[in-house]
């Protein structure tokens, strides 16, 4: 039943913002919902809270109206919201807050700390186990806070030093940053946080972690312990981190502002005038022996998934022909770079665990020798105008970048997802990784992961050729454990060289690849304590144990395709 109803009090809103009221006549249905604005305060959405509310401020729907509250992490204090800090428990002083992941794990507030009292500790059995400290918490939408970064005190106790390098893994709602630990001595470490380490909506529960990776001797009674003294999250300086969709001074006009250098053995590494795009300014690592090492690493802030699907790295460059540069985010290799001796646009795309995220890019020139250093060897490469651009073939949802080795097919196109480096030894570049373009040497498409090897002293370990990328390692799903599966064909006839599959830093996770002179599957199983991190991933080939290293024998070689990080039946999932 419908009747006429004259000057009726509503509740209308201008641009679904404020509320207004007024006077209409109009013909209403009795039997129609109550009208959510009668009779409480209802002042905002969620989709439009950057306009209904004040600063820091979001819109609370859950009540029977929708107020303007202050946003998670924020308080009240006079008239203002202001930070009043994240997560829980900052000092590890609490421990029900801080929940293990693993045995190993714990929290002891009454420990004197560093900072303030209380630590979190993972042992050696944590360490060995890949076990970490979690917890969860709300953290506010990024357009309603301001910019974070995450600090983190920790210090790694060693009595016997059985540990070399502890690598201190860090993540907030997935987006990871790696540290290394000192041992006997607390050191703090800061990271800016990416759009991914916010909350959506009105604000959102993230999970925080904190994990090492490497350990002491497992075999043995070591009393090494990670100690974590504070874990928080702190207000940026001004300019301290990037906004989103930003390579800090990306086109080097600022000189070296932003970027740190590295040059060893007479390498050059430095920014210069009048050798980038148009006679700009532009970044230059170059040598000038076989010893030459040369580095460069910069500040990158990606945008979220959702600002941009098909997210890739684009720089101009020019480099000598055939060499080769390692192209790092967070200081582990995902791509190769190759100069042609021409000027030319290269994309490389941007993997789903960097999206988000606000990290370090680095470019490596790696040297050919550790001691032929009076042997010449000049190799240059400039670098211009690194930025962020939308590339429809790259997807940034994937996980793996180029886990088929196909972008080699396409010279126009983004370039290899795998970062390549070389095994040396004395003054011969003995081990080799390279992505071809043979349909003969592929197991399926056109692009084949090839190794070779010449030299006895080029060994897996380390001195080998070899093939990184990094990944999420998958949560397990009911029985079947995280893996990484590969086709490999490692002839028979290979009598003295290992391909082998490991997880860095901690060579531990390996597996050496059997014999096979047609392509095999093959996995490496994950340890599932350590699903839901970023790790990284190589495949090495090399020799096992050294031997005469003036020798340049016959080329034994292998070849790798068709990679995917999955859960699998065979691998332990708890």
């Amino acid at each position: 039943m419908r009747v006429a109803l004259a000057s009726l009090a509503i509740c209308a809103f201008a641009a679904c913002g404020q509320v207004k009221t007024g006077t209409v006549d109009a013909a209403v249905d009795i039997d129609a919902p109550p009208d959510p604005c009668e009779g409480v305060t209802c002042e905002c959405t969620v989709a439009t809270q950057a306009d209904d509310c004040g600063q820091h401020q979001v819109c609370n729907e859950t009540g029977p109206g929708r107020v303007c509250e202050c946003a998670p992490a924020y308080k009240l204090q006079g008239a203002a919201c202001v930070f009043d800090g994240a997560p829980r428990d900052r000092a590890f002083m609490e421990p029900a807050t801080w929940m293990p992941a693993g045995m190993g794990a714990s929290v002891d507030p009454a420990a004197p700390g560093n900072l303030d009292p209380g630590v979190g500790i993972i042992d050696r059995v944590g360490m060995c186990g890949f076990a970490a400290l979690k917890q969860t918490f709300v953290m506010p939408p990024r357009d309603r806070a301001e910019p974070f970064k995450l600090s983190v005190t920790h210090a790694l106790i060693d009595p016997m030093f059985e540990t070399g390098q502890l690598t201190v893994s860090v993540g907030v709602n997935g987006a990871f940053s790696d540290t290394d630990s000192l041992r006997g001595s607390f050191r703090s470490d800061t990271f800016c946080l990416g759009p991914r380490a916010y909350g959506t909506g009105a604000g959102s529960p993230v999970d925080f972690v904190i994990g090492t990776f490497g350990s002491p001797n497992c075999s043995g009674q070591s009393a090494a312990a990670l100690n974590i003294d504070q874990l928080a999250i702190q207000v940026a300086g001004p300019g301290e981190c990037p906004e989103p969709n930003t390579v800090v001074n990306g086109d080097f006009e600022g000189g070296n502002v932003g970027w740190t250098f590295g040059a060893f053995q007479g390498a050059i590494a430095d920014v210069e005038g009048g050798i980038g795009d148009n006679n700009s300014r532009a970044a230059r690592l170059a040598s000038v022996n076989r010893c030459s090492e040369a580095t460069m690493t910069g500040q990158i802030a990606f945008p979220s998934l959702a600002a941009n699907a098909n997210q890739a790295i684009e720089l101009s460059f020019t480099g000598t022909n055939g060499a080769r540069l390692a192209m790092q985010l967070n200081g582990r290799n995902m791509a190769t770079i190759t100069g042609s001796g021409a000027t030319k646009k290269q994309r490389v795309c941007v993997p789903e665990w960097a999206t988000g995220t606000t990290t370090t890019v680095g470019f490596f020139m790696q040297r050919a020798s550790n001691n032929g250093c009076g042997t010449a060897l000049s190799r240059t490469f400039t670098l211009d105008s690194i930025k962020i651009v939308n590339d429809p073939a790259c997807s940034a949802a994937e996980q793996l970048n180029d886990p088929g080795f196909e972008r080699i097919a396409n010279v126009n196109g983004p370039a290899s997802g795998w970062g390549l480096t070389n095994g040396y030894v004395n003054d011969v570049e003995g081990g080799t990784a390279q992505v071809i373009n043979s349909a003969a040497q592929a197991r399926t498409g056109m692009g084949a992961l090839r190794f070779g090897n010449i030299n006895e002293c080029t060994i897996v370990t380390g001195s080998g050729g070899n093939a990184d990328l990094q990944i999420i390692v998958p949560k397990p799903s009911g029985t079947a454990g995280p893996a990484v599966r590969f086709f490999a064909r490692n002839p028979t006839s290979n009598s003295r060289t290992t391909l082998r599959a490991s997880l860095l830093p901690n060579s531990s996770v390996s597996l050496d690849v059997p014999k096979s002179d047609a392509y095999q599957q093959s996995k490496l199983c994950l340890p599932p304590g350590l699903a839901g991190r970023r790790v990284a991933f190589r495949i090495a080939f090399g020799d096992s144990d050294g031997g005469g290293c003036l020798a340049v024998l016959p080329e034994e070689v292998a070849f790798v395709d068709d990679v995917e990080v999955t859960t699998d039946a065979g691998c332990p999932a708890q």
